[in-house]
């Protein structure tokens, strides 16, 4: 049976019903609520609350209360209207919903720009919509970051092939702020100017000025270019990258928020031969030009995979369209039922991978389940029962899993286990926790109320002072800290301790209430005689 030939009645029904496959594939995951990063990024981000500060400031600092290297205005400010109306999650994933299936229409038309029939390019762009790899920039709010950059990429390839290039250019100068990795878009119109028989320059000449632009800002507010990645094993990285990716092409069942990193150098070679190869073979070749420029930003990818210890699957986002614009242009003629199979099988393997982007529990489950050995998804399973479950008896033995994924497991794990009343384990792994976490208040803060509550105060005032020495301001600490000096019949010394924390400001009602009874328990110890000694009386 071959499809009809005439082109409106193609568009009556095969654009149409590829965009619902993808909003099929996508829809478990809709009545999701916030995941992962997006409690922090997201829903309590206090950048969202001063609109002009989400063109000032890095992504996680003002989440976290540390400088991070991540800046990208264009997502923080796609956030603003969803957070000043209270729209909540079920706005943001219908936002993304709706950037995905944009994606999705842009990647056909380029399709047909670059010469795919209309079908085909339509179920190529629907196969890489559906595909489970490609759900984690959808499904998952914080996400929205790399939809953004796709966006961006793919209008500006779209404009390139229809010959608009002073547009091609500004789409491109705009990608980086959206998520650095756009910072390659001077080489994607590189690639464009190896397929073009009579190169343009104005989409290169958008591109340097939006990388500049970019650059630029980055160093007048005070934000490092994360190029620490770099420093590592390139080759490693790429090719740790290439295994994802054609794993995720070869066995899509297999996408995962939580997939370890592992080096692969000599793939890494390989990787470095194949772009080479599609180099050589774009020159005059528009076709292989627009894949070329949609594999780039590939590679900043892999450096971050390097640097987070995860294969992501959103770093191979950009690579995955460029697979379904290859589909696109191998599917047409009599092949195109093939191609509609494989697009609708990969939905519903998508609308199962969708369904795990409901809630931490069910994610990160879903990396454990796939993975028992995975001790990142062991921690973030314990973290979720911990933290939102409090459940710490499940918790413990998944912490334990996950010491060395995460240096917040040892840390989390003395928590429990004091909650718990297992000191002695407490205790014995404190060491361990307060060293993985050199810079983290919380690990011998858990190990001084450990030691207190098993009446070792010598250890209890050891691991306190060094609670105090990373974070002065530690009032919980401060308090038991002064109640062990307190204890000890130093009162003189706990004193100024119950005072600075009685002092402190947004103190939990618990403890400012202790900090107060320690403070007024050691005055009256202070302002009393002391005892006569024994066999003496007053006279």
């Amino acid at each position: 049976m071959a499809l009809p030939r005439e082109r409106g009645a193609l568009e009556r029904w095969v654009a149409p019903a590829c965009l619902l496959l993808v909003a099929a594939a996508v829809a478990p995951s809709l009545p999701g609520g916030f995941v992962w990063d997006d409690h922090s990024l997201v829903a309590a981000n206090p950048v969202l609350d001063h609109p002009l500060r989400a063109l000032a400031s890095d992504l996680f600092g003002p989440a976290t209360g540390e400088r991070s290297d991540v800046y990208r205005p264009l997502f923080v400010l796609s956030l603003l209207p969803g957070h000043a109306l209270g729209l909540g999650a079920g706005f943001e994933r219908l936002v993304n919903l709706g950037l995905h299936l944009g994606a999705v229409a842009l990647l056909a038309r380029l399709g047909v720009a670059l010469g795919a029939g209309h079908a085909a390019a339509w179920l190529g762009a629907a196969a890489f919509g559906a595909h489970p790899g490609s759900l984690e920039a959808v499904a998952w709010i914080a996400g929205r970051q790399e939809s953004l950059a796709l966006l961006a990429l793919l209008g500006a390839t779209l404009a390139w092939a229809r010959g608009r290039g002073a547009l091609a250019g500004a789409l491109l100068a705009l990608a980086p702020f959206a998520k650095e990795s756009m910072l390659v878009a001077p080489a994607v119109a590189g690639a464009w100017m190896l397929g073009d028989r009579r190169p343009r320059l104005a989409p290169l000449a958008g591109a340097l000025a939006g990388a500049g632009a970019y650059l630029g800002v980055r160093a007048i507010l005070g934000i490092p270019v994360p190029a620490g990645a770099a420093l590592l094993d390139p080759l490693g990285a790429l090719g740790a990258a290439l295994v994802r990716w054609a794993g995720l092409l070869a066995l899509p069942w297999t996408a995962d928020a939580l997939p370890p990193y592992h080096p692969r150098p000599l793939w890494g070679a390989a990787a470095v031969a194949l772009g080479l190869a599609l180099a050589a073979r774009a020159v005059g070749r528009r076709r292989v030009a627009a894949v070329l420029g949609l594999l780039l930003p590939v590679v900043p990818g892999a450096l971050a995979a390097a640097h987070t210890g995860l294969v992501s699957d959103r770093y191979a986002l950009t690579g995955l369209a460029a697979a379904g614009l290859l589909l696109g242009f191998a599917v047409g003629g009599r092949r195109w039922p093939a191609g509609a199979l494989l697009a609708v099988a990969l939905g519903f393997l998508g609308a199962r991978r969708a369904g795990d982007w409901t809630s931490d529990r069910a994610l990160f489950a879903a990396s454990l389940a796939r993975d028992p050995a995975n001790a990142a998804a062991a921690f973030h399973v314990a973290h979720d029962l911990h933290v939102r479950g409090g459940d710490c008896a499940a918790a413990v033995p998944l912490y334990r899993r996950g010491l060395g994924a995460d240096p917040r497991a040892g840390t989390n794990l003395l928590a429990c286990l004091v909650a718990l009343g297992r000191l002695d384990e407490a205790l014995a792994a404190a060491p361990e926790a307060v060293a993985a976490s050199p810079t983290n208040a919380n690990a011998p803060a858990n190990a001084a109320r450990a030691a207190a509550l098993a009446g070792r105060l010598d250890e209890a005032e050891r691991w306190a002072r060094e609670a105090l020495a990373r974070d002065p301001d530690h009032g919980r600490t401060l308090v038991l800290l002064g109640n062990v000096l307190g204890q000890r019949g130093r009162c003189a010394e706990a004193l100024p301790l119950f005072e600075r924390a009685a002092g402190l400001p947004d103190l939990p009602e618990s403890t400012a209430a202790a900090a107060r009874r320690g403070l007024a328990a050691c005055r009256r110890r202070l302002a009393a005689p002391p005892p006569a000694p024994p066999g003496e009386t007053e006279p």
